[in-house]
């Protein structure tokens, strides 16, 4: 018998969800079927990890950005298919998964059928030694200055609740990691500079209103731009100047305290 939901419950769950426009499910499918097949954690990363923080932040998007520790053999591609071919979906691979080049999925489902603008997911895959024409061709460790292995080891369980009321979990990027990822793409990628502002602007806004969490956010985050880059101070107000502080003044309060001692 379903059980009934009370109203306080039924509040709570409408704010855990997100909003995003790929269907929850297929996303969590996805994950799951890359990590069976590989047996890599999957984390989460770019604009699906920022509604999944955040919950209610929302922005189009049909592709998934995800983490992993090695890149995926034949073997395992063809492991995804299978698995997948259970619940009639199936992986497209573009290129060869032999070559050093990233590799890229497109996800098809009846459910992405329907939803999709393309009828598909597009999937991102990272990890250590990926090499793209993004960043010249060069064997790659680290997505915006931050290791890979770092986010794979700082990475977070976030539970998420979809519109039936569906819950899930996923592994998704920290948020000192994310922040400074999305920073390093609002300053690398010509014109969509501005959609990474606004998710910079989301994470503050929603993920950042209890005062210790965001001081525990805010010392990770200094620690970690301390650690891979030689301008911490200058990217650490990169990331937050540009925020509307407007229904956060407790937030600029802390920040701006944070910039005093650092100037004394």
């Amino acid at each position: 018998m379903a059980r009934i939901i009370n109203s306080q419950e039924g509040a709570r769950r409408k704010a855990e969800v997100s909003r995003s426009n790929i269907p929850p499910m297929e996303v969590k499918k996805i994950v799951d079927f890359i990590r069976a097949a590989t047996e890599s954690p999957v984390v989460i990363i770019g604009g699906r990890a920022v509604n999944i923080w955040t919950k209610q932040h929302w922005r189009p998007s049909h592709d998934i950005d995800v983490v992993l520790d090695h890149k995926p053999t034949k073997a395992e591609f063809d492991a995804m298919n299978e698995y997948a071919s259970l619940f009639g979906a199936r992986f497209e691979i573009n290129g060869d998964p032999a070559s050093a080049s990233r590799m890229k999925l497109k996800y098809y489902s009846k459910e992405t059928d329907g939803t999709m603008p393309d009828g598909f997911i597009k999937i991102d895959l990272y990890y250590p030694g990926y090499v793209s024409s993004v960043n010249g061709r060069v064997s790659k460790n680290d997505i915006g200055g931050v290791p890979i292995w770092d986010i794979i080891g700082d990475s977070k369980d976030r539970r998420f609740v979809d519109e039936s009321g569906e819950q899930m979990e996923f592994l998704v990027a920290s948020i000192p990691h994310l922040l400074i990822m999305k920073l390093a793409a609002r300053e690398s990628e010509m014109g969509r500079g501005d959609k990474d502002s606004k998710d910079i602007q989301a994470i503050i806004q929603v993920s950042l209103k209890d005062r210790y969490e965001l001081s525990m956010i805010v010392k990770e985050l200094r620690r970690d731009l301390a650690t891979y880059f030689k301008d911490a101070d200058k990217k650490f107000d990169d990331i937050f100047d540009n925020a509307d502080y407007r229904k956060l003044p407790k937030t600029r309060e802390l920040i701006e305290k944070i910039k005093r001692i650092r100037r004394d």
